[in-house]
């Protein structure tokens, strides 16, 4: 009996525990049910007058490439410093020299026989003078006739005068052709020939090209064209190599044919002379890439590319929804989709002339399982009060 009453004890004294500990437990703190709205990153829509760059690249050509030819026969008696490739020259400069001794003597004898044919010009002068005079002293009243006056004669001194001039004027060119003088500031690609060595008429010497002349193919794809104006006779470049240095050109002309290769026009820039001589980077084969500057693009919106959806959409926020129970703590959106028109893309935006309205907002955001005019929220905007 004893047993029975302290088992009854302990159950009523555990039960009363467990309604205690029920009654006096803290109350959870009740949580404000948010609903999930998609959050979006918008920009607002302006319009701007976009000054629109064509990229191309190219390597740097020389516009004047020479393969300087020997004009004379002879040994080869000195080549000068900068007979080597890549040697720097000035204009004028000479480079190499030629024996001249055999052109020397064939100047000599030119000169003799110009002398020669001068005193036989003089000297039928004379004569025809003094047959006019012999003519007169006989008393002859009629006009004297050709062969009186000596004129035969003296048409062939004067003939073989001209002719001893032409000889001399050519053994002098030939002795000056001993020489090779640079025909203008340049750079040396390769020789063919060297000291000592014996060249025959119309051997190679040297190629070079003008250093203060290079220039660029600059390749332009037909769906680019419509972006240039090519009446204008030039266009500014810039040009830039992947170490980051720069350089300005300028457009000067186009191919006479389109590529039937790339199906692209090339356009060919040229640098100016005090760039192109002066900077040692600037050689031919330098890979450059361009920025062409091209026609303005007027009023259009410049917008980020991840905004385009396909080829010519885009998400435009809508007209903000109201809250009747004024819980939210942000405002909220209608999100719908909206055809445009698309001027041109670029790498990281896209130009739009056509289809937003200067001030509404383009989302930028991805959108996952987008249903046209579903509820957003601009992220960074201000809460509600």
């Amino acid at each position: 009996m004893r047993a029975f009453i302290i088992a009854v004890l302990i159950i009523l004294i555990a039960g009363g525990t467990m309604v205690a500990l029920d009654v006096f437990k803290p109350k959870p703190k009740e949580q404000e049910v948010v609903p999930l709205v998609t959050p979006v990153e918008v920009v607002t829509a302006k319009r701007q007058d976009i000054q629109v760059r064509l990229t191309s690249q190219g390597l740097l050509e020389a516009k004047t490439l020479t393969t300087a030819a020997s004009e004379v026969s002879g040994k080869v008696l000195e080549v000068l410093p900068p007979f080597e490739v890549g040697g720097q020259f000035e204009s004028g400069q000479i480079l190499l020299r030629i024996d001249p001794a055999d052109y020397e003597s064939a100047r000599a004898q030119a000169k003799s026989l110009v002398a020669d044919a001068a005193l036989a010009v003089k000297t039928e002068e004379a004569k025809a003078t003094q047959s006019l005079r012999d003519w007169k002293k006989l008393g002859r009243t009629e006009e004297a006739n050709a062969l009186v006056k000596r004129e035969p004669q003296l048409a062939s001194a004067r003939a073989r005068l001209e002719a001893a001039e032409a000889g001399l004027a050519k053994a002098e060119r030939d002795l000056e052709r001993t020489v090779l003088r640079a025909p203008y500031r340049g750079r040396i690609l390769r020789t063919h020939t060297d000291e000592a060595s014996f060249v025959t008429m119309g051997a190679p010497l040297a190629d070079f090209y003008r250093s203060d002349a290079l220039e660029v193919k600059l390749p332009v794809s037909l769906s680019e064209l419509p972006f240039l104006n090519l009446q204008t006779t030039e266009r500014a470049v810039t040009l830039s190599t992947a170490t980051g240095k720069a350089w300005s050109a300028t457009v000067v002309r186009q191919d006479a044919e389109i590529d039937r290769r790339s199906r692209s026009l090339h356009l060919i820039a040229a640098l100016p002379e005090e760039t192109s001589a002066n900077d040692p980077l600037l050689v031919p084969g330098l890979f450059v890439s361009a920025q062409i500057a091209a026609e303005p693009l007027k009023n259009v919106f410049p917008v980020d590319r991840k905004a385009l959806l396909g080829e010519d959409e885009v998400l435009i926020l809508g007209a903000e929804i109201p809250d009747p129970t004024s819980d939210h703590k942000f405002k909220t959106y209608t999100l719908l989709r909206r055809q445009v028109t698309v001027a041109r893309k670029e790498a990281g935006r896209v130009l739009i002339n056509e289809g937003i309205k200067e001030g509404e907002r383009i989302c930028i955001s991805y959108v996952p399982n987008f249903i046209q005019g579903m509820t957003v929220r601009v992220l960074g905007e201000e809460t509600k009060a």
